[in-house]
């Protein structure tokens, strides 16, 4: 399958950066989303944060060359029961059909395949992206990989795809600390062979496996775990699991690590 890579690049499609204006489901609040649309807006690109209502999108969508979508259950999963869920995902049915209609273009940028943590209708989460593959204009992935297996799921997407190389977070992130100092913060001995995991604590990125896993690295070892938990018991699990391990170093820093922190973690590690 030929996928084609020149992707999204505005300057060879003659695209006027200072009049492309983009709605984005979401704009803020998570990091790609973060680094994504404040690079653009440094190209001139106008970037407005999209709100989820049908006031909001009645009177302002059109106004809108583009929308780019992300996670589309972030639209419709309400956590509330069948009866809520139907209801917000007919909402966001009509919303795509209202887009297609007054917008240029629907963008979506398939980060994974299903939600990782399923909607409380699971169905939808399928018939929602066949709905999105359907009106929108392009799908973006970050790999040849994520490309074959969204087609072998989703067929019909393939006539969409693009692929665009994932950004890098180089000089994103403070860095003005050596590694001495980041292990010094956390009592680490400079011979000690570091394993970090940094990040929200969820179920699907398998904390407790890699805890299971560390048992069988050589003494000389670490394992850094840094990031919060929204599952008091999957919490509960991965600590009892740490309170096992009695041959080796550990540490859990059960909290979100602020943007000035990373830096410690990341160079605390090997």
């Amino acid at each position: 399958m030929e996928m084609d890579r020149k992707i999204f690049r505005m300057t060879e499609q003659k695209y006027d950066y200072m009049n492309t204006s983009i709605v984005a489901f979401p704009k803020t609040g998570i990091a790609y989303n973060d680094a994504l649309y404040s690079a653009l807006e440094g190209c001139g690109v106008k970037v407005k944060e999209g709100m989820f209502t049908g006031r909001w999108i009645l009177k302002n969508i059109g106004r809108f060359d583009s929308i780019h979508l992300h996670w589309p259950s972030f639209l419709y999963a309400t956590k509330k029961g069948i009866a809520s869920e139907l209801f917000a995902f007919t909402k966001f049915f009509l919303f795509l059909i209202y887009v297609k209609i007054r917008c240029r273009s629907l963008f979506w940028t398939a980060h994974n395949l299903y939600p990782h943590n399923p909607s409380a209708t699971p169905f939808l989460d399928k018939i929602a992206r066949w709905a999105v593959i359907a009106f929108c204009s392009k799908i973006f992935v970050h790999g040849e990989t994520a490309a074959m297996t969204l087609v072998r799921e989703f067929p019909r997407a393939k006539y969409k795809l693009k692929i665009i190389k994932h950004g890098n977070w180089m000089d994103y992130y403070p860095k003005n600390i050596s590694p001495k100092e980041a292990r010094s913060r956390f009592n680490i001995p400079e011979d000690k062979v570091v394993y970090l995991f940094i990040g929200l604590c969820s179920k699907y990125k398998n904390v407790d496996l890699l805890v299971e896993a560390f048992s069988d690295v050589p003494d000389n070892s670490m394992l850094l775990i840094a990031g919060k938990f929204q599952d008091r018991e999957y919490h509960a699990k991965v600590e009892n699991l740490l309170e096992k391990i009695t041959d080796k170093q550990t540490r859990m820093d059960a909290k979100f690590i602020a943007d000035d922190d990373l830096q410690y973690y990341l160079l605390a590690s090997d």
